[in-house]
């Protein structure tokens, strides 16, 4: 039940910590394990969590709010810490790709 609200917390965490209209960085709880059976209450858990950062949302930002976030029950480990990528919108191919996705979505 920690982890759950943990992850809540977390991706609630970085929608405040962002501008509103800026690009906001993505949080993806890609797997969550524990337990052995429905009916048996797990003495430990593993949730594995990808925050992809953007240029004002660094990964010192995102590392930071991490550890503030987790309760003392949860301890964090850091599998892979890589630099912010970020594609500019006005290079060609990327401006086809996104006029293209806007003629489908409409948005």
């Amino acid at each position: 039940m920690a982890s759950a609200a943990y992850a809540r917390r977390i991706v609630q965490a970085v929608e405040a910590a962002c501008p509103s209209g800026e690009r906001r960085p993505t949080v993806n709880i890609g797997a969550l394990h524990g337990g052995t059976a429905p009916n048996i209450v797990p003495d430990d858990a593993t949730m594995l969590i990808d925050v992809r950062t953007v240029p004002h949302f660094d990964n010192a930002h995102a590392r930071a709010l991490l550890e503030a976030e987790a309760p003392p029950a949860i301890s964090l480990s850091f599998i892979l810490d890589l630099p912010v990528v970020s594609t500019n919108p006005e290079t060609p191919d990327v401006a086809s790709a996104l006029q293209i996705c806007r003629g489908v979505t409409g948005l």
